[in-house]
């Protein structure tokens, strides 16, 4: 493993000073990843929409279906990345205001069963360039957070 204290003394000594520089730094980095993937994402949807608009404007497509598809991946693996953390409470706290308090494997599970179903309807109920951009917006959210539990040591805890 590399010591890192000796290989960027000056990152060290940054941390030691002002923590919240880093932070903040780490938070930018993640907001930046998650708005470039949702722009991409609605810029995907936005283009491939075009000829299936032709015929019925609301319809669920396939496109709809792959948004939501991604969204519930990435959704899963924030679910992992939450239970890991509930399972590492010296090491990690929660800032999600619901869940904050009640870091028990089943209000988590149920949480985010609630989350992904809410989700799901919503985005069936809402017209299509609503629909997409609800989508495309909670992917970018999700993948921000999965980054930042990520950057933070928050690791997957999947088990089959």
């Amino acid at each position: 493993m590399r010591d890192y204290k000796y290989l960027q003394p000056e990152t060290f000594h940054l941390a030691a000073k002002k923590p919240w520089k880093k932070v903040l730094i780490i938070i930018a980095e993640a907001l930046l990843l998650g708005i470039i993937i949702s722009l991409l994402i609605i810029l995907f949807a936005v283009l491939t929409s075009q000829a299936e608009a032709a015929e019925n404007p609301n319809a669920w497509s396939w496109q709809d279906t792959t948004l939501q598809g991604i969204f519930s991946v990435v959704l899963a693996m924030d679910y992992s990345q939450t239970l890991y953390g509930s399972r590492h409470p010296q090491e990690y706290g929660e800032m999600n205001s619901i869940l904050k308090d009640h870091m028990e494997q089943n209000v988590i599970t149920e949480y985010f069963v609630a989350y992904l179903i809410g989700h799901a309807v919503i985005s069936y109920l809402l017209p299509r360039p609503w629909r997409t951009a609800w989508q495309g917006i909670y992917i970018g959210m999700e993948a921000t957070t999965v980054n930042n539990n990520r950057q933070y040591g928050a690791g997957l805890n999947f088990k089959f």
